[in-house]
């Protein structure tokens, strides 16, 4: 009788141990299926609704200034925030690649499209738009400015807003001149309701032979608290953009820099 017992109680203590175990391994799969949804859910950082004191607003730029309160080289420099800003798109080769490292850096930026690149790749402009980033006008074309009357400047801005809104339900207030030449065309912008976003560090990406440890040095040395960085997502080749993209990231996060879109480093909507 006692040897039965003990038969017993080993057996019930094995089957103790099984469920035990697979009550622990039931949890460890629920946490990873749980912490797997988390990775998923998190959102991207939150928009920034900063108000500064007129202060810090009265700082003066060291760059050019501005020949109107409608055109902006850069954000306020008191807070270590930076825009990172793309011309020329889309395109099918490199705004993608672009879009993929900013999804997993978690990053917003700002595109400034060209309306023959909108019409030729209305896909990726929905991407650049339901991935959170925000859209500005560049022009239909790419055209001098200063060379266009008034009339042909109205055309390629409007022009460009309509295939924009058509895609995404949007009508563009920031708009970033071609070779940022604005030249007596500052007044027919305000007119039309546009900001107009220039820039203080041009990584010269578009120049032909740039590596991307030339872009990166060119930041590094040109750097401030509310830079606006000039770059490129079509256009011609731009893989050293794409592959300068990740370090870039990187070192701006060491120093300290928190990634905003225009509308958030000037506070101004972006949308009309």
């Amino acid at each position: 009788m006692p040897k039965k017992i003990y038969g017993l109680f080993l057996v019930a203590l094995l089957i103790n141990a099984v469920l035990s175990g697979c009550s622990n391994q039931n949890q460890k799969l629920a946490y990873q299926a749980d912490h797997q949804q988390i990775i998923k859910a998190t959102p991207m950082p939150k928009r920034i609704k900063y108000v500064p004191p007129p202060e810090e607003t009265a700082l003066q730029s060291n760059g050019p200034k501005s020949e109107s309160k409608h055109m902006h080289f850069h954000g306020p420099r008191g807070l270590k925030l930076v825009a990172l800003t793309f011309d020329d798109g889309p395109d099918k080769k490199y705004t993608g690649q672009i879009l993929d490292i900013l999804k997993k850096n978690r990053i917003r930026a700002t595109f400034f499209v060209l309306g023959k690149q909108v019409k030729a790749h209305p896909d990726m402009l929905k991407r650049i738009h339901n991935e959170g980033h925000i859209i500005g006008n560049h022009s239909w074309g790419h055209p001098y400015l200063p060379h266009l009357s008034n009339q042909k400047l109205a055309q390629e801005m409007n022009q460009t807003n309509y295939v924009v809104n058509q895609l995404i339900g949007k009508d563009m207030r920031l708009m970033r001149p071609p070779y940022g030449a604005v030249k007596g065309k500052i007044k027919a912008l305000e007119q039309m309701g546009f900001e107009m976003v220039q820039w203080d560090i041009d990584t010269l990406d578009w120049k032909k032979g740039r590596t991307a440890e030339d872009i990166l040095q060119t930041v590094k040395t040109n750097l401030a608290p509310g830079s606006i960085i000039l770059e490129h997502n079509a256009g011609g080749p731009r893989d050293a953009t794409v592959k300068a993209l990740p370090p870039l990231i990187e070192y701006l996060r060491q120093q300290g820099y928190q990634f905003v879109t225009i509308d958030e480093l000037l506070r101004i909507p972006a949308y009309k």
